[in-house]
């Protein structure tokens, strides 16, 4: 197989070096990224209900007791700032 060496950079070459050097700020970057969106997520766990969805119905299929049970067979979540389970 022939390679070109214009194309792919020697190891030990400055174009090397300036291409793994940015790898790691881009790598570093995505990393705190995804760290801050983690914190995020985490500090907003305990203000909503995970299964509540936009229009207010609970989809939890176990025991919950801030279920509320409405007329058509709809469950409600009703309890974003108690979220017990039993």
């Amino acid at each position: 197989m022939k390679t070109n060496k214009e194309t792919v950079p020697d190891c030990g070459s400055s174009e090397a070096d300036a291409r793994h050097e940015r790898m790691l700020n881009a790598w570093r970057s995505l990393s705190d990224t995804v760290m801050e969106i983690a914190n995020l997520m985490e500090s907003k766990m305990g203000e909503r209900c995970p299964y509540r969805s936009v229009t207010d119905e609970c989809t939890f299929r176990g025991g919950c007791v801030n279920k509320r049970r409405q007329a058509g067979g709809i469950v409600l979540c009703r309890g974003d700032h108690l979220l017990k389970r039993i």
